[in-house]
Formats: C-alpha cells, structure tokens, sequence
C-alpha cells in the first residue's frame, strides 16, 4: 500500500519522458509565457527544537535564537532569485526593479519575511540609476507585503484551530491504518528513539529529530555517527509522510476534506492570479509567496502531486501561465505548467492534479473545484449567529416577506389595542355622566359605638 518511493520515482521518470518526448508542434511554437506564481521555502534556519542527545544541545551555536535565517540561508535565497532572474530577465521582469511587475507576499515570520528580501536582492542587484550610497551598497529596499500571522488565512494557515480538522486527525491517530504504519517503520524507530533519547518515538515526533540534524546539515557541521545519509533519507522520507498525513490523510482519504484547513485557499488564490492576469485585472507578471515547508507539503499534497519527501530549504512550486494565439477559433487558449524546484540546479516539471503537463486552464479549474471549497467558519465551526446569516443569504426573498408580514401584524395588534383602551375610557366616563349617584353607608353599617 505504501510503495511510495518507487512509484514516485517512475512517475518522475515517466513526466520527464513524457516532457522532453513532447512533439514541437505549431501550437507549442505559439505560446507565449505571461506570468508566473511561486511559492518558496524559506532558506535555512537555526533549529527549532532538539533531541537529548544532539551534540550542539548546548552549543551556542545560533547566535540570533531558534529559527532564525542563517548566513546559508541567505545565500540559498539569493541564489534562488538569481535563477528566477536568469529564467524570466527579459520575459516578464525588466532588467530594472519596476512596481507594478511585481508582487511578493510573505508570513509575517523573520526567517519568511529576511529570504524574500534576500531573493530580491538576488534578483534585482542595483544598477545603473538604482545604484546609490555611492554605489558602496550591491543591494536595493524592496517591498514585502504581510499580515500579522492569527490572520493569515493563505500562507500559514493553522488546521488545529478548528475542531473538525482536530476531529478528523484524533480519528487518524487511532486508526488501524496509522498503527500498520507505525509497525512498518517499527525497527527505524526504535533506533531512532535509542540514538536520539526520545522516548517514546513515531511517525509523528520523527520530526523533532529531523529538524535539528537538516539545521546543522545544511550549515555543514559534523552529525552523530549513526546520521548517515541513507538514515537521513529514510527520516526525510518519515517527515514527509508525516507532513502527507496532515494535509491529506494516510491515503489521502481527507485530501478534500482538509484542503479548506491547509491549502485550499492558496490553491484558489493562485487560480484567480492567473485569472487577473488574462482578464487585465493587474499589471503583475511575476507573484512570489514566502512561507514555509508545511505551506508547500499542503500545496503539494492538494494538487496530487507530493513526492512524500518533506520540502528542502529554499525549495520552490512555480506555476508558469501561457497563451496561445493561434486556437482553432480565433480565441486565446491558456495553459498552466507547473515546476517543483528543490535543491538541484533545475526545476522539474510535475502533473497538477493528474492533468497533462502542459494542462489547460479550463481543465485545471474545473479539477480544483473540490479543493477551493470557503472555509465554513474562522476558529470554532459554524456558530448560531454565522448560521442564521446563512440561512438569511440563501432564503432572502422569504426573510423579507416575513419580516415585513410580521411589521405589518404588530402594527395592526397595536391599532387594535389602542382604538379599544380608548373606547373603554370614554365608555367609563359617559357612565359617569350618565349615573347622579354614589354608594353611602347605611346605618347598618356604621360600628356599634358607645356614646
């Protein structure tokens, strides 16, 4: 059930085939490429957590705390914004920085918010006229857009704030499925909880190991003995799995249903960039989103198209529109082809939901109509008041004849009431017109008194 490695190798092997084997026809020598969204990790940290037996448990070796972008990160990123410099310079981007080419939006985290500006660096250098400090500065501002991170419902959404998606995970835990896993990788964990101290150990808590040594890998300091490099490819493969199941479920079984919790939204953000950009709703020809490895394990496991390998740093999902101008009907068509960059020098081509590489929009839109579903509710489900408003929305016409009806029924009853009291007061005074009398005592009544 679980051949994920080899099936994604000869899926990988297959979409390569299936790429570079693509007949150079008429219809490919027409398009035209308009514009491009990314989503990017952000470059390596210092670590967030550790195991007890890490060997810089103690060490000050991150000198600004956990989880901050280290010097390799910055570099990686600025790197990275070379390539996209070298990939779209002259295409979509002008060899100077222009606002309105242009639009990067990052989580409002230090490590997201420093690679984006990173990036930039790399991918606009000053020159000419943007030089300045006198010219002592190989380095111009850029503008990164944020929100503050409780309201952030695209970049670094928070699935564990809503009970139902709590629900549906406590559901997974105890499943049969999840302990099959767990059993599977019964001897790998047991030596992982031995060398790394952490007892007890599964799928889910291998990531506190990972983190740490992909932290230190990544800034080339020596790891334990036992942390060779097939160990690291099978804990990579672990995290993966584990950033698979909350995303998608084991066998992505909850894919749609999470897809309003994780990555949804993104998904339809993205699609309606693409559309902006078709209908002229913007001038922006390249969009880049600044987030995080569980922002892209999401994207990906949404799209069927994860490799079930947790996303490296400053790894990338890049999402290229095209135009053909020459359709059958005289009408522009558009496609989407989309790339997944991680540490090699290349990005490589991937199927969007089980479409053709080279997938027509229409087509995509209609496959992402399950996984771009709103959001119900904002932090504790559907609360009596957001659901009388949806009832309220969808019974409009009704609504308003009731309320008027009842408007007009109260108004009535008042009238009523008040024609009626107001003949009763005139009713008791004509009697006391009509009537020369009043009760007296009689002599019967008055008390025996002793004179």
């Amino acid at each position: 059930m679980y051949c994920y490695d080899l099936s994604q190798v000869i899926f990988s092997v297959l979409c390569a085939i299936g790429y570079f084997s693509i007949p150079v026809t008429s219809k490919e020598n027409d398009l035209q490429l308009i514009f491009a969204n990314v989503v990017w990790r952000h470059g390596a940290r210092s670590s967030l957590r550790s195991f007890p037996t890490d060997p810089y448990n103690h060490q000050n070796i991150w000198p600004n705390g956990p989880g901050q972008l280290s010097q390799v990160g910055m570099k990686q990123h600025y790197e990275l914004g070379r390539y996209f410099r070298k990939k779209y310079g002259g295409i979509l981007l002008n060899e100077f920085y222009q606002h309105n080419q242009i639009y990067v939006r990052s989580t409002d985290v230090d490590r997201t918010l420093m690679s984006a500006q990173c990036n930039m660096a790399g991918l606009y250098p000053p020159q000419g006229y943007e030089l300045w400090n006198q010219s002592y500065t190989n380095w111009q501002p850029f503008p990164v857009h944020t929100v503050p991170s409780e309201n952030d419902q695209l970049l670094h959404m928070n699935p564990s704030m809503y009970p139902e998606y709590n629900k549906i995970m406590q559901k997974i835990f105890k499943s049969p499925q999840y302990e099959n896993l767990n059993k599977m990788h019964a001897n790998f964990l047991k030596n992982l909880s031995e060398w790394s101290g952490m007892f007890p150990m599964n799928i889910g808590k291998s990531w506190s190991v990972q983190d740490p040594l992909a932290c230190e890998r990544a800034e080339n300091l020596t790891l334990p003995k036992w942390a060779t490099p097939a160990m690291m490819h099978e804990l990579s493969s672990l995290a993966g799995l584990d950033m698979s199941i909350i995303s998608g479920g084991i066998d992505y079984e909850y894919r749609e249903k999470f897809a309003p919790f994780c990555a949804g939204p993104l998904v339809k953000k993205i699609l309606e960039n693409l559309d902006d950009k078709i209908f002229n709703r913007t001038t922006f020809n390249f969009i880049a989103y600044s987030a995080h490895d569980t922002t892209l394990s999401a994207l990906l496991v949404a799209l069927k198209t994860f490799n079930i390998k947790s996303p490296p740093f400053a790894s990338s999902v890049i999402f290229e529109l095209y135009r053909n101008k020459s359709s059958s009907n005289g009408l522009d068509e558009y496609y989407v082809q989309a790339f997944y960059k991680n540490t090699s020098d290349t990005a490589h081509p991937i199927s969007l939901l089980g479409c053709d590489l080279l997938c027509p929009l229409s087509e995509l839109k209609q496959l992402a109509q399950s996984i771009i579903v709103p959001l119900e509710s904002p932090t504790q489900g559907p609360t009596e008041k957001t659901e009388l408003l949806d009832f309220a929305k969808q019974h409009y016409l009704g609504v308003v004849l009731s309320v008027v009806i009842s408007v007009l029924v109260v108004t009535w009853l008042v009238v009523l009431v008040y024609v009626c009291r107001s003949k009763q007061k005139v009713d008791k005074y004509k009697y006391k017109e009509n009537v020369h009398y009043q009760p007296l005592t009689a002599y019967d009544e008055i008390p025996n008194t002793d004179f």
